[in-house]
């Protein structure tokens, strides 16, 4: 899907490329080369922010921990349903 995104960039440097006076076959291969190289860098950065990918894990026993971590880090009051909502005790 992502190549696919780039053919409106190369389509683009076609429009631009086409009613050029001085057009050159040289000037040509060095702009789509030069634009295949800023897409090429624009998906590697992508790659490279978005990491690894998380692990799957096959138990329920990872859920629960995360779970049961989110549960400790809530005060009591809250946890009850209670506190008042005006921050008095």
């Amino acid at each position: 899907m992502k190549v696919l995104s780039l053919l409106p960039v190369v389509a683009g440097v076609g429009f631009t490329t086409y009613g050029d006076y001085y057009f050159t076959p040289w000037g040509l291969i060095l702009t789509l080369l030069g634009t295949l190289l800023a897409s090429l860098k624009t998906v590697v950065a992508n790659l490279l922010q978005a990491g690894p990918p998380l692990p799957v894990s096959r138990g329920s026993h990872s859920l629960t921990k995360i779970r049961s971590t989110e549960n400790d880090a809530i005060p009591a009051s809250r946890k009850q349903g209670g506190g008042g909502g005006n921050g008095t005790a």
